[in-house]
C-alpha cells in the first residue's frame, strides 16, 4: 500500500519529484486534513497564466489582483477560506512552468519559500486569526532527466529535497 510523504514543519519548502507516479496527486502527496492542489504546468507558461492557475487551484476571490503582491498575500491567508492541517502545491509537468518567462522562476521560488516560512510559524495574539504552525510545501514534478528546477533552486540558493 502506498503511503504519502510525512510533511514536517520548516524547510525544505521545495521538493523535486519525477512525474512518473501511479496515483492521482491528492493520493500521492496528501495527508489527512491536508489540502493538496494541482498546478498544471502547461497552463503556467507565463506569469499571467500562472496567476490564473493559482486563482483556479486555490479558489482565490474574484478581486484577486493577478500580481506578485496579491499572490503573496493570498498564499499566507489561505486558511481564511481553505482551513487545513497543511498545504501542498504540486506543479505537474514542471518544466513548462514559466517556460516562456524563465527569468521569473527564481521569483516563484521566493514566493513559495516565503509562504512556507510564514506557515511554519504559529500566529498568536490575533484572536480569530491565531493558528498553529502548519506545513506548506511545493512539489515540482519533472520529466525524467529534466533538471531545470534543480538548476533554478541551486542558482537561487534555495534549499530543496527530492521525493
Amino acid at each position: 500500500m502506498h503511503s504519502p510523504p510525512t510533511w514536517r514543519l520548516g524547510p525544505p519548502f521545495i521538493y523535486i519529484s519525477s512525474n512518473e507516479r501511479d496515483l492521482i496527486v491528492s493520493a500521492e502527496y496528501g495527508n489527512e486534513g491536508f489540502e493538496v492542489r494541482k498546478m498544471r504546468g502547461p497552463r503556467c507558461r507565463t506569469i499571467i497564466e500562472l496567476m490564473h492557475e493559482f486563482g483556479a487551484a486555490l479558489q482565490f476571490f474574484d478581486g484577486f489582483g493577478n500580481n506578485g503582491n496579491a499572490l503573496r498575500e493570498c498564499l499566507i491567508y489561505l486558511d481564511e477560506w481553505m482551513p487545513a492541517k497543511g498545504y501542498v502545491l504540486v506543479f505537474t509537468d514542471a518544466e513548462q512552468v514559466l517556460a516562456d518567462e524563465i527569468e521569473d522562476r527564481d521569483w516563484l521560488l521566493d514566493v513559495l519559500v516565503g509562504a512556507g516560512q510564514w506557515w511554519s510559524e504559529a500566529v498568536t495574539g490575533q484572536r480569530r486569526f491565531d493558528r498553529p504552525p502548519v506545513p506548506f510545501k511545493a512539489v515540482f514534478e519533472c520529466s525524467p532527466g529534466d533538471r531545470s528546477w534543480v538548476e533554478v533552486c541551486e542558482e537561487a540558493g534555495c534549499g530543496f529535497d527530492y521525493l
